[in-house]
């Protein structure tokens, strides 16, 4: 056996499927009610993402698609106001509303809402795997830098019981990306 047929050591995460169903309910619903994106807007968005696994792929492998050619023109750019440096499909753009056509870093918003909608769900699959695995405490673990929102630096490493601690991201977050997430606490399992 060569090195290269061996079996990967890889494990599969066992709710693969059903993450990325849920992720995929989730960014549509918040693209849906999102005044950026137009009804076929979204259609077209959902079209993309359904051809990649969410999960594995970074923000920037997820929105790669997003600038394939053919491009929106330095003209088109200009009157929208948008950085010329940026590359967006074509089709995309036109699908886009005309508050959409505005946002100088529209890809970088959707990459947002698709990367936060994948962090909500692995949080609410990381504590249910933290309760069956019979932890008892958590901590709302969050980065520490000026990107945490007020809402979470309150709670920043303060243990709760699993079953009282509040769902990520918290409800008043005000952070474009929210990237807190749960960590077991060791000592009282």
């Amino acid at each position: 056996m060569n090195i290269f047929s061996r079996p990967s050591l890889y494990v599969k995460d066992p709710h693969e499927k059903q993450k990325n169903k849920e992720i995929f309910e989730l960014i549509k619903s918040r693209i849906s009610n999102n005044d950026n994106y137009s009804d076929d807007c979204v259609k077209f968005i959902i079209k993309k993402l359904t051809k990649v696994n969410i999960l594995e792929s970074s923000g920037q492998g997820i929105i790669k698609s997003f600038r394939e050619e053919p491009c929106v023109s330095l003209e088109e750019k200009k009157q929208y106001n948008i950085n010329p440096r940026q590359k967006i499909n074509k089709e995309f753009f036109d699908l886009l509303s005309e508050k959409g056509k505005h946002q100088e870093y529209i890809l970088l918003y959707l990459e947002n809402i698709i990367l936060s909608s994948k962090y909500k769900i692995n949080n609410k699959y990381d504590l249910r795997n933290m309760k069956k695995m019979g932890v008892k405490y958590v901590t709302i673990e969050c980065c520490n830098d000026d990107r945490d929102c007020p809402a979470v630096k309150k709670l920043c490493n303060k243990e709760f019981k699993i079953n009282q601690v509040p769902e990520l991201p918290l409800p008043d977050c005000n952070s474009d990306l929210c990237r807190c997430n749960y960590s077991a606490v060791i000592s009282n399992l």
